[in-house]
């Protein structure tokens, strides 16, 4: 017992002594002295000490807190319930020359006796925007420059987003994008989308939006409240900080609904009918049908098309061509807007009746399931019996 004790005292020691290694070791490197430049800081309220200031060539962000003239003192740290709102650089004549989230300092003469203010805000998390859809054939592209670069700005036919806030929040750009076009590192689409827009399909609209109010900040992304048109918005991607954020929307351009027939059962050999809300008149001139993924249209004398408002009916000679399972009708109309739905092709349950009247076997009174059960019966009675018997004559 007394070995067990000096061993855990030992042990003990140790690990007291590691605690305190660490300790020192900690304390040592976060008051190291640095060097100072001509850059004066000033904080806001909470904030740090002012007349003190930061090492040259280094990045004043909210992402990361640095010691001050050898004091042991993370004022970058924001006040509890709130977050990094922005930096007000203001020069020696007291006069703010910009706002932003963050500042590199290299000890240029711009910066002598500039102040730096940190500030400081409620976080916010309901962002509220509207937007203005793109209507099927439309189209938008995006010039290159000589080298080959995209130039984004030049944009046709760029979405129309607003941001209604009482923060003084700010869209300060916005492009159509192409989905798979996000860079991960630099968190930003790399390549826009060029074309037309056509019903039922979905395209991305991205929006940068900027934070003028020192008083609130973006809250972190996860948190973010987004609606489009007073609704939850489809966000496809948010990227950002407290003091900016980059929104990329999934935008589905509208068409035109199939009212009766959508998603219904087709027997094969039968006709299938579909009724579309949209004007007998844009079909009629020009429309034209497809099934699932073929390119070409269908021949107008597979189908039949009348008014009310528009009736498609696939003829049951075409039907019957088709396989069974779920297939693809798309209507295309004349102002370019289509209609979509699927259908499923079942076999005739007549012909599927017969075919198994003719292969189930006569009957004969008596279920093969029934000769099993009596057979059964019959064994278990028997090995009972013996059972008994064995039992009586152990006795005697």
């Amino acid at each position: 017992m007394n070995r067990i004790l000096k061993i855990s005292k030992y042990l003990l020691s140790i690990v007291l002594c590691l605690m305190l290694f660490s300790i020192t070791n900690v304390y040592a490197e976060s008051s190291e002295t640095i060097e100072t430049t001509q850059a004066t800081i000033t904080i806001d309220a909470n904030g740090g000490v002012p007349g003190d200031s930061f090492s040259s060539s280094i990045v004043l962000t909210e992402e990361e807190t640095y010691a001050v003239s050898g004091l042991n003192e993370d004022f970058l740290k924001a006040p509890e319930g709130k977050k990094f709102a922005g930096i007000e650089m203001i020069d020696k004549n007291g006069e703010v020359r910009g706002i932003a989230d963050s500042v590199l300092l290299y000890g240029y003469s711009d910066f002598d006796n500039m102040t730096l203010r940190f500030h400081w805000g409620e976080p916010v998390s309901d962002i509220n925007l509207t937007l203005e859809y793109p209507k099927a054939g439309d189209s938008t592209d995006t010039p290159q420059d000589e080298y080959g670069y995209y130039d984004t700005n030049e944009q046709t036919n760029k979405p129309q987003i607003t941001v209604e806030s009482e923060y003084n929040f700010e869209i300060q750009f916005m492009d159509w994008i192409d989905e798979n076009s996000f860079n991960e590192e630099y968190e930003y689409f790399e390549k826009p989308f060029i074309g037309t827009f056509e019903s039922g399909k979905t395209y991305y609209a991205h929006a940068d939006i900027y934070n003028n109010n020192l008083e609130y900040a973006f809250n972190d992304v996860d948190s973010l409240n987004i609606k489009v048109n007073g609704e939850a918005a489809d966000v496809y991607k948010v990227v950002g900080y407290s003091t900016w954020i980059s929104i990329a929307l999934r935008v589905k351009i509208a068409g035109y609904e199939v009212i009766k027939g959508a998603e219904q059962k087709v027997v094969s050999g039968e006709d299938a009918e579909f009724e579309i809300d949209a004007d007998y008149s844009l079909f009629k001139d020009g429309g034209k049908v497809y099934i699932d993924d073929d390119t070409n249209p269908l021949d107008s004398s597979n189908y039949t098309s009348r008014e009310g408002s528009t009736i498609i009916t696939l003829k049951k000679e075409y039907v019957n061509t088709l396989s069974e399972g779920v297939h693809t009708l798309k209507v295309l109309f004349n102002d370019n807007n289509t209609a979509t739905t699927s259908f499923t092709v079942v076999k005739n349950s007549t012909n599927t009746s017969n075919s198994k009247a003719e292969i189930e076997p006569p009957h004969t009174g008596i279920t093969t399931s029934a000769n099993n059960n009596a057979l059964l019966y019959i064994i278990v009675l028997v090995l009972s019996i013996l059972t008994i018997s064995k039992t009586i004559l152990l006795k005697d």
